[in-house]
C-alpha cells in the first residue's frame, strides 16, 4: 500500500485537445493517452484531433450502441476505443477495474481512460481545477487519468474541454468523488503498450 502514498504525475507531450460539439470524449481521452508518459515510454508529442476522431469513429462501429461516426455522433465507451486502439495496433492489449485501488494501481504503469457519468457540477472547476462532483448528470463522459496527488487526496485528469477548462485543460477528484463516480457506473481502463514490460 506504500506505493500509494508516492505522488505520479505523468507528462502529456501532447497538446489538450477540443471534441468541441462532438461526442467524441472517449477517442479524445485514448489520443491522450497516446501523447502522455507511461512507465518505460515516451508519449508521442504528434497526437491531435485527426488520431482522437480515427479512434472514436472506429470505436462507434466497435461498439454495441446502433450508429456510427461521421454518419452518427453516437458516443461509445472506453472498452470500445481500447478495442480501437488494439486494432489499430497503438496498443497490445488493456486491464480493467470498476474500484479506487485499482485505479491508483493502474495508475503506477500509465495513464488511463476513465468513464463516468459527468455532472453539472464539473462543468465549473474551481480556482485549484477541483471539480465539484455535484448537480444532476449530462450523461457519460471519457476523461485521461495522468496523476495521484496523495497529501489532497486527489486524481488529476486531462480533459477534451480545451486548454481554457480548469488547469490548462486539466482538473482534479478527490478520492472520494472518484469513488461515487465510479458506483455511479464508471470505470478506469489502463492501455497497455507493446513497448511496456
Amino acid at each position: 500500500m506504500s506505493v500509494y502514498l508516492t505522488p505520479i504525475r505523468w507528462q502529456r507531450r501532447s497538446p489538450i485537445t477540443d471534441q468541441g460539439g462532438i461526442g467524441s470524449c472517449t477517442g479524445h481521452a485514448m489520443a491522450g493517452v497516446i501523447g502522455t508518459d507511461g512507465l518505460n515510454r515516451t508519449g508521442r508529442s504528434d497526437v491531435g484531433e485527426e488520431l482522437a476522431l480515427e479512434l472514436y469513429a472506429l470505436a462507434t462501429r466497435l461498439d454495441i450502441w446502433p450508429g456510427e461516426y461521421p454518419e452518427q455522433d453516437t458516443g461509445s465507451s472506453g472498452t470500445a476505443v481500447v478495442e480501437a486502439a488494439k486494432q489499430l495496433g497503438h496498443i497490445r492489449s488493456y486491464w480493467y477495474t470498476r474500484s479506487l485501488q485499482g485505479a491508483l494501481r493502474a495508475l503506477q504503469f500509465g495513464p488511463c481512460v476513465v468513464g463516468f457519468p459527468w455532472l453539472t457540477g464539473c462543468e465549473d472547476p474551481r480556482a485549484d481545477a477541483l471539480v465539484p462532483y455535484t448537480g444532476h448528470s449530462k450523461g457519460g463522459h471519457e476523461v485521461e487519468l495522468v496523476g495521484w496527488e496523495p497529501a489532497e487526496q486527489r486524481f488529476v485528469f486531462a480533459n477534451s474541454r480545451g486548454p481554457d477548462y480548469g488547469d490548462n485543460g486539466f482538473f482534479r477528484m478527490t478520492y472520494r468523488d472518484l469513488g461515487h463516480a465510479l458506483r455511479l457506473g464508471g470505470d478506469v481502463i489502463l492501455p497497455i503498450f507493446p513497448e511496456t514490460p
